[in-house]
């Protein structure tokens, strides 16, 4: 599992969450599976664009906000880690 996929896992839970929303309720509402979200919200599972869409969509947020620090570019990578 990479970092990007945990944090953007993370995210979603804490939305979802935050919002009183069961893991099943988010999955009728974004047309998914209920395991697709829980693997999603683990970091093991690689969604697509649409997905993701989907996901934000039945959260009622921005893709940004469900990707937010989840982006490669926003994590060091291990290089960068040495030099700090």
């Amino acid at each position: 599992m990479s970092r990007e996929l945990k944090k953007l896992g993370a995210n979603i839970r804490e939305i979802r969450l935050n919002q009183n929303i069961s893991q099943k309720a988010l999955a009728e509402m974004a047309g998914l599976s209920r395991t697709f979200i829980a693997q999603m919200e683990r970091g093991a599972r690689n969604a697509s664009y649409l997905s993701i869409s989907r996901v934000a969509q039945g959260l009622g947020v921005t893709k940004s906000d469900v990707m937010a620090n989840a982006d490669v570019g926003s994590i060091p990578s291990p290089h960068q880690e040495a030099l700090a």
